[in-house]
């Protein structure tokens, strides 16, 4: 389980992400078929 400060209100639209993140964020996954892809994709990184 995570959690956040935020609300999904104060995050804004996360389907286009910030224009700054395009080459770490990624539309699609290219080992997954077209219609298989996942409705969103996320790493953690634990410190």
């Amino acid at each position: 389980m995570a959690e956040s400060e935020y609300s999904l209100e104060e995050l804004g639209d996360l389907v286009y992400p910030n224009p700054s993140c395009a080459k770490v964020v990624t539309s699609q996954l290219q080992s997954l078929p077209k219609d298989d892809q996942p409705l969103f994709a996320f790493q953690v990184k634990a410190e």
